[in-house]
């Protein structure tokens, strides 16, 4: 949700370039298409690129006059992306060629979070499968987000080149080509393009729903509300794929109907028929979308709510411990964007207990993963030194199993995270994270 809303060169070009020649790929399921932002950093000043096809006229660049020029950024937030990259290139291609893209990805997202338009550019450039394409459509959509649209068709057409070139392959798999397209049908729907959607129909239902929210948004405000009147009909025949679309797309909705009382209103109560009918996980990342939403539009009140709503229905349920924790660091920045300081760093402080708690029963390549949000949330509070403490664990404990794919997926992870939120390097965290790289 909106988190979209929910704030040196590359030195090492050359060991990128060199690890690239290394190989690697493990085995891929399908995974969840969950484009809300529930968990999502703070959204950053957003990016760009430049023109259209041959012959085309250019759409008006809207902020930067050089397309793919990157924003400002803090030098240790550059150093940390050049680390992420450095570290998702340390996995071989042969065999680890999709769990390297996927963290090739990560890092590809994290630079648009940031706005370094250029960077993702030249990292997507190095990804080697069907990823590649995936960001392309994600650089695409992100430059039309930010009123810059010279490069959208040309970046629309590699990506859509690289889905096709996908089926051709032994393994192909249609949800990966879809998931490629339904990005380019979403570029197209924010562009106005709407008579372009028409080729799209026909996707796996995973992304489906995602092509619908794209129509959704530039529906009237009429069509709006019969949309939203039409889906407590709508969820006794969905897939949950097409669920969590739609209520992302409430979130998204929400911003947009900032003065409008009633539509609001309508929105919420929306989230509400979910429940009982969704995971419980679902139902939590819907309202902590909707708060975020909330909180961007300055409704303090309802952010707070429907945060409370969440830690209800989270309190409610059986966790895994991994899970236990970082859900509540979750709830608790949800909290501290809503205003409500105390609550928290109540939930954060409870947060760190469960986890020492639980250290034991957390399988060591996942507890990285469950001390990063209560990291983040401390930096969200503006507490940098708290913040500092907890991010340095967390690249100690993802440090710990022996194994290179989960090194790598924490390094990269807690890297990019830092650099989203704007957490300040110190020497020994960054000492720690140069070792751990080097050693991959």
């Amino acid at each position: 949700m909106n988190a979209k809303s929910l704030r040196s060169s590359w030195a090492s070009l050359l060991t990128g370039c060199v690890l690239l020649l290394c190989a690697g790929s493990c085995a891929e399921s399908k995974e969840p298409n969950v484009t809300t932002k529930a968990f999502a950093a703070d959204p950053q000043p957003a990016g760009a690129t430049s023109g259209t096809g041959e012959g085309e006229a250019e759409a008006p660049i809207a902020k930067n006059a050089d397309p793919l020029a990157d924003a400002p950024i803090e030098a240790y937030q550059r150093k940390l992306l050049e680390l992420a990259f450095k570290s998702a290139c340390a996995l071989p291609v042969d065999p680890q060629i999709k769990n390297r893209s996927r963290s090739q990805q990560a890092v590809v997202e994290a630079c648009l979070e940031l706005d370094q338009t250029a960077l993702a550019l030249r990292y997507l450039d190095q990804i080697e499968n069907w990823r590649k394409g995936l960001c392309y459509a994600q650089l695409a959509l992100h430059c039309v987000n930010t009123g810059r649209t010279r490069e959208v068709e040309h970046f629309l057409k590699l990506a859509s080149r690289i889905a096709d070139d996908h089926m051709r392959e032994l393994n192909s798999q249609a949800w990966r080509r879809d998931r490629v397209r339904a990005r380019i049908a979403q570029t197209w729907a924010a562009l106005g393009q709407e008579d372009k959607l028409a080729e799209f129909n026909g996707l796996e239902d995973s992304e489906a729903g995602w092509v619908e929210s794209a129509r959704v948004l530039r529906m009237t405000d009429e069509e709006v509300d019969a949309w939203v009147a039409g889906f407590e009909d709508r969820i006794h025949t969905s897939t949950l794929d097409r669920i969590r679309a739609a209520l992302a797309t409430m979130a998204d909705l929400y911003p947009r109907f900032a003065d409008d009382e009633e539509r609001r209103e309508a929105l919420e109560k929306s989230i509400a028929v979910a429940y009982g009918k969704v995971p419980a996980q679902v139902a939590v990342e819907a309202l902590l979308d909707m708060a975020d939403a909330a909180a961007e539009v300055d409704r303090t009140s309802a952010a707070q709510d429907l945060t409370a709503e969440a830690r209800r229905i989270f309190e409610g349920v059986q966790w895994n411990p991994r899970d236990a924790v970082s859900l509540r660091a979750e709830v608790a920045k949800r909290f501290a964007r809503a205003g409500d300081i105390e609550e928290a760093k109540t939930l954060l402080e409870a947060a760190l207990v469960l986890f020492e708690q639980e250290r034991e029963a957390i399988e060591n390549f996942e507890r990285g993963g469950a001390l990063r949000p209560i990291a983040e949330a401390w930096v969200l509070l503006g507490e940098q030194a708290m913040a500092q403490s907890l991010y340095l664990r967390t690249v100690q404990e993802g440090g710990v199993n022996p194994n290179l794919r989960p090194r790598v997926d924490d390094l990269t992870g807690t890297a990019c995270s830092m650099a989203i939120y704007g957490c300040e390097l110190t020497d020994p965290v960054w000492n720690e994270m140069s070792r751990i790289s080097n050693e991959l």
